[in-house]
């Protein structure tokens, strides 16, 4: 590609250099007046011919250092989730976009480059994430009992999940003035030393005509598991910053480690506050708590035409529960590690590479070949006939000397002795001129050397103006050369000086009438 742009810079900057107007047909007729017969060499003017690149994705060596990691230790009954439950209502609710560090199921460590890079790295990196294995009761195993007072009503539920009791859940509050309900609750299933909790969602509509008050009953059980894996992690840094996840795959040869024993007791604190945790709903329509307000929204949005919809209920539960320790991991349990440690990864950086291949070469190919023709035929043209290209700098010299014995000179000189104050002379002339009416062209010397150029019927559009005006306007331009007329052949062939007499003969013999 260097060799191509250096040729083709070397062919085309030699006739650049040179006047670049090539007169194509010289013929007398038709040269007179057709601008089109004149080209302009201006091959520099594609720069199809200098895109023709590639780029390759380049990997070297680079240094992470971990800047945070899973702190169970920071998970207590006083953590808050809200922020977790609303970046989680965000992403699902409304289609916000995921932090750096995280994805919708799992959170990564936090890492920074040792120095300042910008480009893709990839590194083995670790990652949380839960499982929640949600299942959706069937409400032939859902026992709900009803109770009524004076104020409210409320709802007694029990079941049992793989080997789990869950009896005497807390009454809920049922009234008429809501519509629909959406509650949490959670379930300690072991002892204390290893920690199997139920996560469950309880989903309802108001019905005063049933027994129980309650209709579309919805009851889905999660069984969470909390783990940690080693992943592939591509992350797009710029200026050492990091900007977004571009891939994340499952690294050969590495298992996922489920946090079991005194790990698994910290998400005790987590599911406690799940449960506790509420807003207060302003449409008066949906009862719900912080979770079940996100859950129900999901839902909704996946299903808008069914209040509840169970298949929707399950979807949305599983997926919210991922997202949600995700972003509590992202946003509460990361802390800067006690040792330092150092990752090997590799930095991917776009190099511009030659890219070949027999069509795209071929191609160039004819078109320099081309190009190369196209200049020699020029160069030969100039050679065989009298041409712009040789007479540079004279070129303008000659152009000058034709012009300075024009009629044009002669009625430049006339109105500018007429017109002394006019500023922009050629937008008056045609303006109050007849420019459109005016006949222009050259007499040839017979000699072919040289010849004059000559201008008639241009004329100033005055209102008004006398026809003696009109008659000495037009006898003293009949004394500077006479129009164009089908005899012109005849003028052309005659001498200069012949032509001049022959002219001021006809304009003696008019001033004698």
């Amino acid at each position: 590609m260097a060799l191509f742009s250096l040729l083709y810079s070397a062919i085309v900057t030699s006739a650049a250099q040179r006047q670049p107007f090539v007169e194509l047909k010289p013929d007398k007729q038709e040269s007179r007046s057709n601008a089109k017969l004149t080209i302009l060499l201006d091959y520099l003017s594609y720069p199809i011919f200098y895109s023709c690149v590639a780029t390759a994705r380049v990997p070297s060596d680079v240094k992470l250092e971990t800047t945070g990691v899973l702190d169970l230790s920071l998970l207590t009954r006083d953590t808050s989730i809200l922020a977790a439950l609303d970046l989680s209502n965000a992403i699902w609710g409304y289609g916000a976009g995921l932090p750096v560090w995280m994805t919708a199921n799992r959170s990564f460590e936090t890492l920074v480059p040792s120095h300042q890079v910008t480009g893709d790295i990839l590194v083995s990196n670790v990652a949380y994430g839960v499982k929640p294995q949600c299942v959706l009761v069937p409400s032939s195993q859902v026992n709900a009992t009803y109770a009524a007072n004076s104020v409210l009503g409320s709802i007694l539920i029990n079941f049992a999940d793989r080997g789990c009791e869950i009896d005497d859940i807390d009454p809920w509050p049922i009234t008429s003035s809501r519509l629909l309900y959406t509650y949490t609750w959670k379930q300690h299933c072991t002892g204390s030393s290893d920690a199997q909790d139920r996560i469950a969602i309880f989903a309802a509509a108001f019905d005063a005509a049933s027994g129980n008050k309650l209709s579309n009953l919805t009851v889905i059980s999660c069984f969470p598991t909390y783990w940690s894996t080693s992943r592939a992690l591509t992350m797009s840094f710029d200026s050492s910053v990091a900007k977004h996840i571009v891939s994340d795959e499952p690294e050969e040869g590495k298992d996922d480690i489920q946090l079991t024993g005194e790990a698994s007791l910290a998400f005790r604190a987590l599911h406690d506050g799940l449960s506790l945790t509420r807003t207060q709903e302003g449409s008066g329509v949906l009862e719900a708590d912080s979770f079940g307000r996100v859950v129900h929204g999901y839902a909704r949005r996946l299903r808008p035409d069914i209040l509840i919809d169970r298949g929707a209920l399950l979807q949305a539960t599983e997926t919210v529960y991922s997202t949600f320790f995700a972003a509590l991991a992202t946003t509460e349990l990361m802390q800067q590690p006690g040792e330092v440690r150092m990752l090997d990864a590799q930095l991917f950086s776009d190099v511009t590479r030659l890219f070949a291949s027999l069509p795209i070469a071929y191609v160039l190919i004819f078109l320099l070949f081309s190009m190369m023709l196209s200049t020699i035929g020029i160069f030969v043209h100039a050679e065989r006939r009298k041409s712009s290209l040789q007479e540079e700098p004279r070129g303008l010299l000659w152009w000058a000397m034709i012009l300075s014995s024009s009629d044009l000179m002669t009625f430049v000189e006339d109105f500018k002795a007429q017109h002394p104050v006019v500023e922009k002379p050629g937008e008056h002339i045609e303006k109050y001129w007849d420019v459109k009416s005016a006949k222009c062209w050259c007499e040839h010397r017979t000699d072919g050397v040289g010849g004059r150029i000559r201008l008639a019927d241009l004329e100033e559009r005055i209102p008004g103006r006398s026809s003696w005006q009109k008659f000495t306007q037009g006898l003293r331009w009949s004394r500077r050369g006479k129009k164009p007329s089908k005899k012109s052949e005849l003028v052309e062939q005659m001498p200069l000086k012949a032509q001049a007499g022959s002219v001021t003969a006809t304009a003696d013999q008019h001033a004698m009438n």
